[in-house]
Formats: structure tokens, C-alpha cells, sequence
């Protein structure tokens, strides 16, 4: 017994529609698994870290000035106790100079 052709490419079609759908299938349980979002979340972060990296160093060698204006900020923040403490000293050295040059004068 013959089949009719189109019942034959509707078989035919099915069978190409249900191959594509299985692959479909195997590739989104793929991705789907915590070791592949995992992954795929750390590269994102990794590129982004790395973008950012890359534009902070381009910003540097194009503005210098501000980066070292910058640093220096940032350092004056971090070493603010002992900053205080060597101003402190020197101020009370000046003082004390002045004092006693003040009484070899009198």
C-alpha cells in the first residue's frame, strides 16, 4: 500500500521538528545547570572587572595630574593619624623655639 506524499512529508517534518526540539531541549538543560550559571555569572563579572581595569588605566595615562591629586588624597585619609601627630610635633617644637628665643631675648 502506497502512502500519500503528503502524509509522508508531514511524517518526514514531524520527525525534523521533534530532532530540533530534543536538541533544544539537551542545550537548555545545559545551560540551566548551577555549574554553567555559575560559570557563565563569573565571566560576566570577570569581563566587567577586566573593562573596568582597562578603562581606569586609560583615564590615568590620559589625566596624570588627577590621578596623583587623587592618590594623594587618599593617602592623606589613610595616614591622617600620623600626619596629625608629625604636625603636632612640629608645632609644638615651633612654639617652643619661639619661647625660649622670646626669653634669650629678654
Amino acid at each position: 500500500m502506497k502512502r500519500d506524499p503528503a502524509v509522508h512529508q508531514a511524517d518526514q517534518d514531524a520527525r525534523i521538528a521533534h530532532a530540533r526540539f530534543v536538541t533544544t531541549l539537551h542545550t537548555a538543560q545545559a545551560r540551566l545547570r548551577p555549574s554553567a550559571l555559575r560559570k557563565e555569572a563569573s565571566d560576566k563579572m570577570m569581563d566587567a572587572a577586566l573593562d573596568a581595569f582597562d578603562n581606569t588605566r586609560r583615564y590615568a595615562r590620559a589625566n596624570p595630574a588627577q590621578v596623583a591629586a587623587l592618590a594623594a588624597a587618599i593617602g592623606a585619609i589613610l595616614a591622617r593619624g600620623p600626619l596629625m601627630a608629625l604636625l603636632r610635633r612640629l608645632f609644638v617644637m615651633g612654639r617652643d623655639a619661639y619661647r625660649t628665643h622670646r626669653s634669650n631675648k629678654d
